[in-house]
């Protein structure tokens, strides 16, 4: 289980054995959404950066989108691999295409 707790860091909980342990600290700035996709990169919304990162299977954070976003919270991936994500300061909901264009979904 992956938990966003707001503080710049992701925690990673292993219930089985060991409890939480910080699984992504840096080049995240109050993080309020994590989605995987179908490879096993995960998502997290920069609610505090008014980005969308992504860490790729073997740990790497990198920027995923800049453009077009404000202050992003939920995300969620569809089945054609569409990441979906709360706009807040624009009181929407936007489309990340997997070509990683950005347009409105609901305003």
């Amino acid at each position: 289980m992956y938990v966003a707790n707001g503080s710049n860091t992701i925690l990673k909980v292993n219930i089985a054995c060991c409890g939480p342990g910080t699984f992504v600290s840096s080049g995240i700035d109050n993080p309020q959404g994590l989605a995987f996709d179908a490879s096993g990169s995960l998502y997290i919304s920069n609610y505090g950066n008014n980005f969308i990162s992504k860490v790729s299977t073997s740990g790497a954070v990198s920027p995923f989108v800049f453009s077009g976003i404000s202050s992003p919270f939920a995300l969620a991936f569809d089945k054609k691999n569409n990441l979906y994500f709360g706009n807040y300061l624009q009181a929407a909901i936007g489309k990340i295409q997997a070509d990683e264009t950005v347009n409105p979904f609901v305003s």
